[in-house]
């Protein structure tokens, strides 16, 4: 899960994620003299096998003394990776890390890591024991520098503190977490912030065992799963952030939703989750093209309107609703429409959108849901 970066001269680009206030991700820095050129394939055989396998090496930094980056591959697709900047911090170092899924590409020249919407990072397999960092290209860069990682003897468990989210779920004593970027399903471990991150679940949970989205600052880390049994990866609270009542994980989608002809619904308005009233259609907002118009559906009423959008500023004008009464459902639809009119931008991240008053308040967040 990358969310930021040390230096201007980068190889990768990486978003500025909703994960930014804690740990950023960071990609390879890259030396300003150096340049790209193209890769060749490498043979089928020069894979990554065995696996789990850490590779390390040590990097140039456009504003650092150097860096260490050690990526470990994990049977399944799923990478960890932790970026050392060497005496950034009034000489100390400082340490990121990234999740995410991992890939090789189709003509076996290149392991690609994937851990959001953004590029993704790419190294060419050099061989089963080497590894070299690639531009955002494809292309590999010529420099006398080193971009190198090579296979280390032992597996590096990478188990430091990362921002997660994930679907929680608990049932029968027992709690699950299916990490965003990956689907990986893991166990929590009841220690450290677990009650709280519990209490604020049975708080929200609408069904028992339902599946709420969550953040938290955690550890994937070995733990014993039952009496006698061995240890396996499990999810270890540190710090637990929030519940996130009727979302998902729209947000870490590697594709991004497109703004038009795309159904979406709200997932909460002027700062409170929103709520469906029994027996009713969810609230949704579509944007069509033919002539900038706009419908959708604000809990009780149909509503109609224009739009109009350059770059990331947006606008919903002229807005018509139908005239009917909705017992429990009248306040949260006013906030709903509210919020269309108070529009001035908005964001697309992922398979979600938020939206943003002229002061850059945030009014509404939205995901979006495809029609069967």
């Amino acid at each position: 899960m990358r969310a930021g970066r040390r230096g201007q001269a980068l190889l990768v680009s990486a978003s500025t994620t909703l994960w930014a206030p804690l740990l950023l991700l960071a990609v390879g820095c890259v030396h300003p003299e150096d340049r790209t050129v193209s890769t060749g394939a490498a043979s089928a055989g020069q894979e990554i096998a065995p696996l789990p396998a850490t590779f390390a090496g040590d990097l140039p930094c456009a504003d650092c003394s150097g860096q260490r980056l050690t990526l470990t591959l994990q049977p399944g697709g799923i990478f960890l990776l932790r970026q050392t900047y060497v005496g950034v911090a009034a000489g100390r170092d400082e340490q990121v890390y990234e999740l995410g899924r991992w890939v090789i590409a189709e003509d076996r020249s290149r392991l690609v890591l994937q851990s959001g919407p953004e590029a993704p990072r790419q190294f060419a397999i050099k061989d089963s024991g080497r590894l070299s960092l690639l531009g955002n290209d494809g292309q590999e860069i010529q420099s006398q520098l080193n971009y190198d990682l090579t296979r280390l003897d032992r597996v590096d468990p990478i188990d430091g503190t990362i921002r997660l989210r994930g679907m929680f779920s608990y049932m029968a004593d027992a709690a699950s977490f299916t990490e965003c970027r990956t689907g990986r399903r893991f166990p929590v471990a009841q220690e450290r912030d677990y009650l709280a991150l519990e209490r604020a679940y049975l708080g929200a949970r609408q069904n028992p065992g339902e599946p709420l989205l969550v953040t938290l600052d955690g550890r994937l880390t070995p733990r014993p799963v039952g009496e006698g049994e061995a240890l396996k990866d499990a999810t270890v609270v540190e710090r637990f952030d929030r519940v996130w009542p009727g979302e998902t994980c729209a947000r870490q989608a590697f594709s991004t939703a497109s703004l038009t002809n795309t159904y979406w619904r709200p997932v909460e308005i002027a700062g409170k989750p929103l709520t469906v009233v029994a027996d009713q259609r969810e609230p949704h907002l579509m944007l069509m093209p033919a002539e900038n118009k706009l419908r959708g559906f604000a809990g009780c009423n149909q509503f109609q309107g224009r739009y109009e959008v350059k770059e990331n500023t947006a606008r919903f004008t002229g807005l018509a609703t139908t005239r009917k009464y909705c017992e429990g459902a009248m306040d949260q639809e006013q906030e709903f429409l509210h919020a269309l009119e108070a529009t001035a931008s908005h964001k697309i991240v992922g398979e979600a959108m938020d939206l943003y008053d002229a002061n850059s308040k945030l009014i509404a967040r939205f995901e979006s849901r495809y029609l069967k």
